[in-house]
């Protein structure tokens, strides 16, 4: 008979494999090892390098994690997400983000502060979505959308965003984004800035419906190139945003509204006051008017047809 430690300890070790083998599964795809997760939970200090990972659900980095992938393809299941927790630390480099060929919905990559995605891919729906926090995203290929908003304030420099653009939405620190050096390209909206003023400097925005639509927004725009399929500026609800050094063509600039404004160094555009524009703003004034001017013309034709019974 083995004694009892050993016979413990062969024990404890079947188990042990016995769980790996349930919660890893090993695909092999041109002769790399895929390793397949329902949900993966980072609580502290994990590197992972050079390997293939799949997502089926949700990859979490908790405020205690610390996540660094380099050199890793990230695979997403169906309505899957990763989420970094405000304290987590994620670190992507040269990694792709892509999801599963049987996905039919987005999948977003929720960044935090301590959050930095360096030359990475995001592909086949797969986007990124910042709401709290300053992370770094540099030098990366983003085929999809990039969504900035609340508090969030991310540092988005030299990157290439198609088929998405991106949005930036009710950002209360909006004069802390750092936007630089990035192309936007074949998107329905290029950019968004709705209630949002970020300042926007040494981008192009090509082949895109709208270039930049703006909403409530008074941006700076300085030393970027526009060239969109309709519309170079797509301008409401009070929107005055400041453009130098940009090159755009003047005749794609659309103002929904009258107040708002393109302001230039050397002018400011605006939509032209027409006979709509009075009606528009002084309906109230005209109806009043027209309403006087009938209820005077009733009691003069009583008052006269008043006058002529009296007669007779």
């Amino acid at each position: 008979m083995f004694p009892k430690k050993v016979v413990l300890a062969f024990m404890i070790s079947i188990i042990f494999a016995s769980s790996l083998f349930c919660v890893t599964k090993v695909v092999g795809t041109k002769g790399v090892n895929s390793t397949i997760y329902d949900d993966l939970v980072i609580n502290n200090t994990r590197i992972i390098n050079d390997t293939t990972i799949v997502i089926n659900r949700s990859l979490v980095v908790e405020a205690t994690g610390n996540l660094t992938l380099t050199n890793v393809t990230l695979l997403i299941g169906n309505n899957g997400w990763i989420s970094v927790r405000e304290g987590g630390m994620f670190t992507a480099k040269n990694s792709a983000f892509t999801t599963k060929p049987d996905v039919t919905t987005w999948c977003f990559l929720g960044l935090s502060s301590n959050s930095t995605v360096i030359n990475c891919t995001f592909s086949n729906g797969a986007g990124i979505s910042i709401a709290d926090g300053s992370p770094y995203i540099a030098d990366s290929t983003v085929s999809g959308t990039i969504w900035v908003k609340h508090f969030s304030a991310p540092i988005i420099v030299g990157n290439t965003i198609t088929d998405g653009g991106v949005d930036i939405d009710s950002c209360a620190n909006d004069e802390l984004i750092v936007f630089e050096n990035n192309t936007i390209m074949n998107s329905t909206n290029g950019l968004v800035l709705w209630f949002s003023s970020p300042t926007i400097i040494n981008s192009t925005l090509i082949n895109n419906e709208v270039g930049i639509y703006c909403h409530a927004s008074s941006s700076t725009i300085i030393n970027c190139t526009i060239a969109s399929k309709k519309y170079d500026f797509y301008l409401d609800m009070r929107s005055h945003p400041k453009v130098s050094n940009t090159t755009f063509d003047e005749n794609k600039v659309f103002f929904e509204d009258y107040e708002s404004t393109l302001i230039l160094p050397d002018t400011v555009l605006h939509k032209e006051r027409d006979l709509y524009y009075y009606w528009y703003y002084y309906w109230h004034y005209i109806i009043t008017i027209i309403a006087i001017t009938v209820t005077l013309g009733i009691v003069a034709f009583l008052w006269k047809r008043k006058k002529k019974q009296m007669k007779v």
